[in-house]
Order: C-alpha cells, then structure tokens, then sequence
C-alpha cells in the first residue's frame, strides 16, 4: 500500500468518524442511561443475552466488566462476598469464585489481569464478544496450573513472583487460536457452579 492511499484511507476515517461523532455520543449516553436495567431484561427474556453484551461493549472498561460480573452472579442464584473476606466475588452453595471477564480487544485474546492466587476460590472467567460469551470454569489448582503453563507475570510492575512473594496479583493472555485456547476450551467450558 503507498503512502498516498493510506493518507486517503486515513482522511476517509477522520471524515467518517466526524460526520458520525454525534449519533455515536448519543448511542453511548442512552446505553449508560439504561445500564442498571439492562441486566434485569437479559434475565428476564426481554432483550437477549448476545444483546446484553453488545450493549454493554459500548461502555467504558471499568463499568462493563462490573455489570458482567453483576449479571453473571444473578443470573446463576448466587451472592456477592465481601472483598474484606478475602474469598472471591461471589459464592453459591458454600462455595467461593472469583470472576473475571475480558472483551471486545481487537487483538482477540483473553486478558486475565488481578489473578489473586493467595485466595481460597474458584474462577469463574468469561471471553466476551458480541456472539455473547464464553465461559471458562476452573477451580484453584487448575488456575494455579494455568498461570505456571502461561508464564504468567506481575499484573503491576515486573517484580518476580517468588514463594515468599505470594501476595502479587499475577496477569496471563491467552490468544484465541492458540493451543492455549483449545485447552482452555477443551477442558473448561460446559462446566456449572458448583
């Protein structure tokens, strides 16, 4: 591609996204002004859960993966925790998860950042995109198995993750496509709570 038809490229995508920025500041406010319900219908049929999640992609990081983890928690009857307990999200049946969501990256890959490993919990993590989602169920060893065969890293900074250093949040990638992946599906997916 020459240097002339990338500036032609990129002057088309200045024009577009001018000529759109008010329709699209319009869209995401009335998505932010619907966020609270929005997982009150998936729930209840009113809107679809791939509809959900398309919706919700719109909002900012922060805010969407707490709604994911808000709606994931309902919709399974279980029970927000305290953070002060040290034991996950959320649990059901006595039993303790920590949830973690990662979607719509351009690079396709699962991101699992703040992998708390001192805490007694499951993991729940879910791959989300605008197909819906797809969720990963592992219990303590397994994440501890994955993080080892991942070559996890400090989700802050790049301190060494030694045994006296237990307490450092751990942060993994694992690429769609990858064998990674195909494990990831072949042994995690279509799994329940417990």
């Amino acid at each position: 591609m020459t240097n002339d038809m990338r500036s032609i490229e990129l002057q088309n995508a200045v024009q577009f996204i001018l000529a759109n920025l008010d329709d699209t500041r319009k869209v995401v406010r009335r998505a932010y002004g619907i966020r609270k319900q929005l997982a009150d219908l998936a729930i209840s049929g009113k809107i679809y859960e791939r509809d959900f999640y398309r919706i919700t992609s719109l909002l900012y990081p922060q805010s969407r993966s707490a709604i994911w983890q808000n709606y994931f928690i309902k919709r399974h009857g279980a029970q927000k925790v305290k953070p002060a307990d040290n034991r996950g999200d959320f649990q059901k049946n006595g039993n303790f998860y920590e949830y973690k969501s990662s979607g719509f990256n351009e690079d396709n890959a699962l991101h699992i950042v703040q992998i708390r490993l001192w805490q007694n919990c499951d993991y729940v993590i879910q791959s989300i995109s605008d197909n819906g989602a797809i969720t990963f169920m592992l219990d303590h060893e397994e994440m501890k198995y994955e993080t080892e065969m991942s070559g996890a890293t400090a989700a802050h900074g790049t301190r060494l993750v030694t045994e006296e250093s237990q307490h450092i949040e751990l942060r993994m990638t694992i690429w769609q496509g990858s064998e990674d992946w195909e494990r990831w599906v072949d042994r995690y997916t279509n799994r329940t709570l417990k």
